[in-house]
This record gives C-alpha cells, sequence and structure tokens, in this order.
C-alpha cells in the first residue's frame, strides 16, 4: 500500500504545490455540497432562522439615523 505522502515526497516542488492546491478546491467544493444539502433540509423542515425568515418582509432603515434613532430611544426606555 502506498500512501498519498509517499506519492507527493516523489513529485518536485511545483507539481506538489499542485496537488495541494487541487486537494483544497475539492475540500471546498465538499463543503459547498454540504452546506448547500444543510441549507435545503433546512428550509424543507421550517428550521430557518427568525432573521432570515423576516428578512424578505421587513425593511431596512430609510436612512442612516432611522435606525440609531430607534436604537437610542430603545435605550432611553431602559434608564
Amino acid at each position: 500500500i502506498m500512501y498519498l505522502g509517499d506519492v507527493l515526497f516523489t513529485l518536485n516542488i511545483e507539481e506538489r504545490r499542485v496537488v495541494r492546491s487541487l486537494e483544497k478546491v475539492h475540500k471546498k467544493l465538499a463543503n459547498a455540497k454540504c452546506n448547500v444539502k444543510f441549507n435545503n433540509i433546512c428550509i424543507k423542515e421550517d428550521l430557518t432562522p427568525n432573521y432570515i425568515r423576516n428578512s424578505s418582509r421587513r425593511e431596512g432603515p430609510k436612512d442612516k439615523n432611522e435606525g440609531r434613532e430607534a436604537l437610542l430611544s430603545e435605550n432611553e426606555k431602559k434608564t
């Protein structure tokens, strides 16, 4: 049985970089596929977080001060 490390050891440095780069891309692709599968299951089972469910119905502040004003008035109520 030959291990991947033994095979890589026989390659020159540039070839090793190519192999390692391919490994990284393959890992990212596998993670992305798992993420898509997980997200689809969550959507199907209605397990998405509240901020995702509400984001399509909620509008953001009209200007940059609107959110700040609401936050300030909320803090004033606490004190």
